[in-house]
């Protein structure tokens, strides 16, 4: 479980520290997600203010983690998964590496005090054998040519064809390009289809669908107001809150939302309907409440 400590650090000293790092066969949007599963099923099991834990966060942010610390952190951690053997359990498959698209090795490397020996990397791999397909295709040019074009030809029928349909579609729903379906028979219902709302629109004042009063966000990288959520619910331990949103939006059109109140941090997804309307989901992806412009 000592790579658990690596992830702790990780999530502490935030994503900007951790670019280009790997940590357990994790990099990059793998290795954000991973540290944030990590510090979530860690912060539920022993609580974000376990004075080990707590002082781990608190000197991996001051950049400094002594050995003792570590040596602590260690082992709160093995005591509760020897207790508990689900949660050593959620914490491997939170921490479990991608799979890796090469076969080469990395040499030892560490990150946080971390060893990364034998960590699989990504590397670029020189095929000097032809395939069979390369081979024949370099023996019969003209049975080659032809076959292309059919493949061409097969193709444009069947986009052709898709797009025929979805004329259709829009056709006898009603819906033009650019158009949204609403939620009432009547129309009334404010549109929750994807649109290119700009994140910059999560500046103001909202009222929330859970009733937990009044949200505020200032700016990103700014103070913001009722954003943390632990377990589904808001938290507020004191001290000031920060909210940093994302420039661009996902492919599923979400902006992810890093809040932000020492030592607690965690990330959340947005989707605007609209510049007044949006929905927030929690780091799995499960929704968590919606947010209309007050």
């Amino acid at each position: 479980m000592d790579f658990v400590i690596g992830l702790l650090i990780a999530w502490s000293v935030g994503k900007a520290n951790r670019v280009g790092k790997q940590i357990n066969g994790l990099t990059d949007q793998a290795l954000d997600l991973a540290v944030d599963r990590v510090w979530n099923i860690v912060a539920a099991k022993l609580g974000s203010t376990n004075p080990a834990i707590g002082r781990l966060v608190a000197e991996a942010q001051r950049g400094d983690v002594s050995p003792r610390t570590r040596a602590d952190a260690q082992r709160v951690i093995d005591e509760a998964v020897a207790a508990d053997p689900q949660f050593g359990a959620a914490l491997r498959e939170a921490a479990s590496p991608v799979a890796q698209t090469s076969s080469q090795r990395s040499n030892t490397r560490q990150f946080a005090g971390v060893s990364l020996e034998g960590a699989s990397v990504a590397g670029s791999v020189d095929i000097r054998n032809k395939s069979k397909i390369v081979n024949y295709a370099s023996k019969h040019p003209g049975v080659t040519i032809v076959a292309v074009i059919v493949v061409i030809i097969l193709a444009g029928l069947v986009i052709g064809r898709l797009t025929g349909m979805g004329s259709a579609t829009e056709s006898a729903s009603g819906l033009g390009p650019g158009r949204s379906e609403t939620n009432s028979p009547s129309g009334s219902a404010r549109p929750r289809g994807r649109t290119t709302t700009d994140s910059s629109a999560i500046i103001g004042t909202w009222t929330a669908s859970d009733a937990t009063g009044t949200k505020t966000f200032s700016s990103s990288g700014g103070r913001c107001d009722g954003f943390y959520y632990y377990q589904g619910k808001p938290l507020d331990i004191g001290g000031p809150m920060i909210c940093v949103i994302s420039g661009k939006a996902d492919a599923d059109g979400r902006y992810s939302l890093v809040v932000t109140q020492s030592p607690n941090r965690s990330t959340y997804k947005v989707e605007f309907s609209d510049a007044d309307h949006a929905v927030v989901f929690d780091s799995a992806g499960t929704r968590l409440y919606e947010l209309e412009r007050f």
